[in-house]
């Protein structure tokens, strides 16, 4: 799993929009947002991975698997249930649609981490994992004999700034190595978020994103149950990611689509009411994700807005931030997209980092296009901001060292390490939009051919001839 480095003060901070909006501004929100899920996926992962009683539930549904576990080492943690919900009583539900039983606290996840400490050790190695179980004689002291986690430090200052937010479902209580969602209610800012993990070695994942060639939303497997999107039946979608967001086919037997389970746990959400009394029918809904997660953000947020289960039952718009996506959808997905933005029902502010790779695939002869206001960003100069930019896909070849340019730190270091780059955090999704896109989006996106070049590039016609031939 990558490297984070904790959060950076001014991710923490909360920038308000100088447009004089009275939500807080989105980009540095929803980092601070996905470094929690983050944080929580590391934790969760690493609590599967060595509780005792965890591994004796495992034994018990994966008797098949038990050998890979002969030689590895458990432990009991203290209050594991701050974290894992599996052994919680199911009178304690608060949702009945999720998969987690009571919603988890971040102040239960840092109580968790100062009582543990004795059994975790953090990994300087890039390459390892994050955390490590201590040697036995560390694992025999009180944890008040060991120094905090970065982890601590950052829930701590969160904390101290009243950031008011529970992660109320997670999706990965019994398959940690399974793509997975999570679903905060943010208290402080009013947003109810889905936040998508970026792709992670091996597995699932990497499964999906290399399925790259289209397909149509009436193509996908179990298309035949009603998600609301038969008028967008000929937009063509990247095979993996349209799978496994629509299709049942990653889901555990019996649970219907991952679209399906969202937008159930969205509507029971909805039902509640927050500490105060507010009504979290009047939050706003976002969605955002880095890599794979991004694409994933990009596909939900459209749903979100324009299937007829849900257009007109979610406020509008159904608002998308998200970090190093891959291309999605074709030209007829980008027609659709921008059709839901002329509504007002669509927002996507698409963060792209120069060098990465990851931002201009998949390339020809698959023909996708992206979508949103662009942030691009840069290590020496302020943020290039435009609406619809198709970046080429031979600019990211000229980065020496692709890897570094991908991963979340990168994007972290470049966004909010950039001084040049404060006023743009500080704009509101409507301030991007108005200031960037209002004039662009009646674009004619006819402009782009089967290959996602432009009519006009001769430079491409090097390829059409090739790929025609």
């Amino acid at each position: 799993m990558k490297k984070f480095r904790s959060l950076d003060k001014a991710v923490l901070e909360d920038y308000k929009c100088g447009d004089g909006s009275s939500s807080p501004a989105p980009l540095g929100s929803m980092l601070r947002v996905s470094k929690i899920v983050y944080y929580f996926s590391t934790i969760r992962d690493f609590v599967n991975k060595y509780d005792e009683e965890l591994h004796k539930d495992e034994e018990v549904q994966q008797s098949k698997s038990s050998d890979r576990h002969k030689h590895k080492k458990f432990v009991k943690f203290v209050n594991t249930t701050n974290v894992i919900t599996r052994h919680c009583n199911d009178n304690e539900r608060h949702l009945k649609s999720t998969l987690i039983k009571k919603p988890i606290l971040l102040s239960e996840i840092l109580t968790f981490l100062r009582e543990n400490r004795n059994f975790i050790q953090e990994c300087t190695d890039l390459f390892s994992d994050d955390y490590v179980l201590r040697p036995l004689e560390d694992q025999l002291k009180s944890p008040d004999d060991f120094p905090k986690l970065n982890m601590e430090d950052d829930f701590e200052m969160l904390l101290e700034r009243k950031f008011d937010a529970d992660v109320v479902e997670f999706d990965d209580e019994f398959d940690n190595n399974e793509l997975l969602f999570a679903i905060v209610v943010n208290r402080t800012e009013k947003r109810i978020i889905c936040v998508f993990r970026g792709s992670v070695s091996g597995g699932k994942d990497w499964s999906t994103n290399t399925k790259v060639f289209r397909t149509k939303v009436g193509d996908i497997k179990d298309a035949d149950k009603d998600l609301g999107l038969k008028e967008f039946g000929n937009m063509g979608l990247h095979r993996g990611f349209a799978n496994y967001l629509f299709s049942d086919e990653w889901t555990k037997d019996g649970l219907p689509s991952k679209f399906e389970q969202i937008v159930e746990t969205l509507r029971e959400i909805r039902t509640k009411r927050d500490r105060n009394g507010n009504r979290y029918k009047d939050y706003s809904i976002f969605v955002t994700g880095h890599s794979l997660g991004g694409a994933l953000s990009q596909l939900l947020s459209f749903a979100l807005a324009g299937s007829t289960l849900t257009r007109d039952e979610f406020p509008k718009p159904v608002t998308a931030i998200t970090f190093a996506s891959p291309r999605v959808g074709n030209r007829d997905w980008l027609r659709e997209y921008q059709s839901l933005e002329k509504k007002g029902h669509l927002r996507h502010i698409r963060v792209s980092n120069d060098g990465d790779r990851v931002c201009v695939v998949p390339t020809f002869p698959i023909g996708y296009l992206q979508t949103g206001v662009n942030v691009h960003l840069y290590s020496n100069k302020k943020a290039d901001v435009d609406y619809n930019k198709q970046r080429s896909r031979f600019s990211a070849i000229q980065c020496s060292n692709p890897l570094t340019m991908h991963g979340l730190d990168s994007y972290y270091e470049r966004l909010v390490g950039n001084e040049r780059n404060q006023r743009i955090m500080k704009y509101s999704v409507e301030k991007f939009y108005k200031k960037y896109a209002t004039e662009k989006i009646t674009e004619n996106v006819d402009e782009y051919d089967v290959y996602g070049f432009k009519e006009a590039d001769h430079t491409a016609e090097l390829y059409r001839d090739f790929l025609s031939s």
